[in-house]
This record gives structure tokens, C-alpha cells and sequence, in this order.
């Protein structure tokens, strides 16, 4: 097991309660991609959901296409553990049926040559090693005229003030942040697109056809308390329990005092994001 697969692992339920929120809304645009610009388009009878994470497409494309069958696919039993509980409550029986959850890899997939109408992924092809087998991997269970689409993150350097007064609480303290592991991941990641033509050149070279990728801004509020909830309970916990008990309090306090000076709309996130389509030939 990866160090990455271990910690969605074992962050599943928190992953759901603190960062799944921030990603749905752009998350489910993808959905609208399958179509697009083909009003003509015949809905997908057989649709794959890669990296489904806690599920947010597979229980959004269940409803939306009655009459497909979507397989929800990640490499991360806790994650897809999660999303089966979700599915449970939310779906009905007669939808339920129709998604089936999969651990599978991004490069190895458990579907035959051309059985698949569309590949929906939403914030994964950042985090593959490498993009172009995950690509060559979508192109080979594609149908001739099947659809890619996803959504993923644009490079930017612009700060983000309640994330930076965590770091000013760590020179507070005298806490070295360092380049520690727990915070960056230790395998190769693909990252963040440069740029839109960036992700429409990566598609176009591994072949896909009638390409299109576009920015929007992904857009999140939180509240000055649920952002110190996120920040404390989820994205720098694992760094935090690595801290002695006194050090933690005193990084917990002095950040909770930073955040108290900022204005209320300095916690709404505006984020660069790539959406991108591209097709099978054929």
C-alpha cells in the first residue's frame, strides 16, 4: 500500500466532512461535460467515475442518467467504503443498483476494450504519477466517439490569508514547518495544469479528438470557526499530532488568534480550476 492509498485510507470520513464540501459544487459541473456541445448527444448508457473519492459524481450521474450504469472506481478502500455508506442513505434501491463501487488504479482499469460511453473525473489526474497512462488507459475502455472529462486544479501562487496565518502561528510558536512529509506527499505527483493549454495539449497528445478545456474559479465560504475546524481537524492534523501536546495548544491558540483579526470575507477561497473534455476517435 502507498503512503497516499494509507492516508485517504484512513482520512476518508474526514475528507467527507471537511474537504468534500469545498469540491462538490465544481466536482459536479464535469457531469455537464459529457454532452457538451452536442445537444443532440445520446445520454451514456455505461458510465465510469474515476477516482470517485466519497462518490459525489457517481450519486449525482445515477440520478441524472436514468438509465445508465455508472462504475465508481478508486484506488482507496476507506474512501469508497464511505461512499457505499453515502449511497445507502441517499439513493433509492432502484438507483443503487445501478453503481457498482470498484477498487481499481487510474491505469488498470477492470473494463473491456471499448465497453465505456464516458470517463468523468473530478480533482484526480493532479494526483496520478504520471497523466498520459491514466489517459491511454481512459482511450482504451472508451467506445469510438466516448468522452473524457474532468476538472482539476490550475498552478497559482495567490495567498490565501487564513491559510497563511497557520504558518505565521507556526513562526509564532517557533514551530519549523519545514518540508515535513506528513504536509507533501512523498511519491511524484502529475500537479496542477500550468495552464488551460496545458490540459488541452495533454489530451490532444495522447490522442484524444474534439478537445476543449476552459477555467472557471472554484469558489468556497467558510465560516471564520469552521475554517479553523477544517484547518485543525483535517489538513494539518496529521502535522499537529506529530507536535508535543503544550507545542500543538500553543499553535492552536495563537492561530485561532490570527484568524480572529481577519475579516470575515478573507475566508472565501477563489481558486483557479481546468475543466476539460476530449473524445475517442472513431
Amino acid at each position: 500500500m502507498s503512503a497516499m492509498q494509507q492516508r485517504y485510507d484512513e482520512g476518508a470520513e474526514a475528507y467527507q466532512r471537511w474537504w468534500a464540501p469545498v469540491l462538490a459544487p465544481s466536482a459536479l459541473a464535469v457531469l455537464d461535460l459529457v454532452a457538451e456541445p452536442r445537444s443532440d448527444a445520446v445520454a451514456p448508457r455505461h458510465l465510469v467515475d474515476l477516482g470517485t473519492g466519497t462518490g459525489v459524481l457517481a450519486r449525482a450521474a445515477v440520478r441524472r442518467w436514468p438509465a445508465a450504469r455508472i462504475d465508481a472506481a478508486d484506488f482507496s478502500r476507506g474512501m469508497l467504503a464511505v461512499a457505499g455508506a453515502l449511497a445507502e442513505r441517499e439513493l433509492a434501491p432502484a438507483e443503487r443498483r445501478r453503481v457498482r463501487w470498484l477498487q481499481a488504479h487510474a491505469t488498470a482499469l477492470p473494463f473491456a476494450d471499448g465497453s465505456v460511453d464516458a470517463v468523468v473525473s473530478s480533482f484526480v489526474v493532479q494526483l496520478v504519477p504520471s497523466r498520459p497512462p491514466v489517459y491511454r488507459e481512459a482511450l482504451r475502455v472508451l467506445r469510438p466517439g466516448g468522452r473524457l472529462a474532468f476538472v482539476s486544479w490550475l498552478a497559482d501562487e495567490t495567498p490565501f490569508a487564513p491559510h497563511e496565518a497557520f504558518d505565521d502561528a507556526l513562526d509564532d510558536v517557533g514551530v519549523a514547518a519545514g518540508d515535513d512529509e506528513e504536509r507533501l506527499d512523498e511519491e511524484a505527483r502529475a500537479g496542477d495544469f500550468v495552464s488551460v493549454r496545458a490540459a488541452s495539449d495533454s489530451l490532444r497528445r495522447a490522442g484524444f479528438r474534439n478537445v476543449h478545456a476552459e477555467a472557471r474559479t472554484l469558489e468556497y465560504g467558510w465560516t471564520r470557526e469552521r475554517f479553523a475546524d477544517y484547518k485543525l481537524r483535517y489538513d494539518e492534523h496529521s502535522f499537529l499530532e506529530g507536535l508535543d501536546r503544550s507545542v500543538r495548544r500553543r499553535v492552536e491558540r495563537r492561530f485561532r488568534e490570527r484568524i480572529a483579526l481577519l475579516r470575515a470575507d478573507a475566508f472565501t477561497l477563489r481558486a483557479p480550476v481546468v475543466y476539460a473534455r476530449g473524445d475517442r476517435p472513431g
